[in-house]
């Protein structure tokens, strides 16, 4: 039972990794190493209750609409979005680039809102949650604030050992600014009280960065997130 509940996870990330795109029910059985009769039932009963949809005539699917309400219906976490969510739209009105606010659950990172930039090229993100904790600013700023036995327990041991030098330089920061392969991110935690609740994020194409004012931008994003906290 537990390991048709994680198969049936796997498949809805799956989905998701590419939002846009029909995937066959081969395609899926083979990416996940799943049986195809196995897989069938999965998605059969996936999409019975919503979560998949089955794309005619093309007999491939995609996430169905259950995904997208699941985030309506629940209360956890709404205050801090509906607090949050006029700040990160002046903050990509104001900059013209991507906002967003990120959280930790258990042992993952999610982006649980964003305002998308329209200008191109657009900096994607997982629409589930970032796989990579230390790629992005806005999850270096929630691992900076997190206590250290549950730091560790999220990284290998050679990202402990490279990350350790760094942590407590990131949690004294108003802003945290992080290069990856791609883009540039600008981060700043937000505080409910004494506790890191969130980290409010500002990603931006490398290709910008030079013509960027970048402490006029750190400023933004610390002014917002200040703003969105709650001391």
């Amino acid at each position: 039972m537990i390991q048709v509940l994680h198969r049936a996870c796997d498949i809805l990330e799956l989905l998701a990794s590419q939002i846009d795109r029909e995937f066959r029910l081969g395609e899926i059985a083979r990416e996940l190493a799943i049986s195809p009769s196995t897989c069938a039932n999965i998605i059969k009963t996936l999409v019975g209750r919503g979560y998949v949809t089955k794309v005619h005539p093309h007999k491939s699917y995609t996430l169905g609409p259950m995904v997208f309400q699941l985030p309506h219906r629940r209360n956890y976490r709404l205050s801090l979005v509906q607090r949050a969510r006029p700040h990160l739209e002046a903050l990509a009105t104001q900059t013209g680039e991507t906002a967003v606010l990120t959280i930790q659950e258990q042992d993952r990172f999610y982006i649980i809102d964003e305002v998308r930039s329209d200008r191109l090229p657009p900096i994607p993100f997982d629409p589930l949650y970032i796989r990579d904790v230390m790629s992005k600013a806005t999850t270096r700023v929630l691992l900076a604030h997190l206590p250290e036995d549950d730091r560790d327990r999220l990284l290998t041991p050679e990202q402990r050992q490279a990350w350790n030098h760094s942590c407590a330089a990131i949690s004294g920061q108003a802003v945290h600014r992080h290069l990856d392969r791609s883009s540039a991110g600008f981060a700043a935690p937000v505080w409910q009280g004494p506790a890191v609740v969130a980290s409010l994020g500002l990603y931006l194409p490398l290709g910008r960065l030079r013509q960027t004012d970048e402490k006029k931008l750190s400023e933004t994003v610390s002014q917002a997130a200040q703003a969105i906290s709650h001391m």
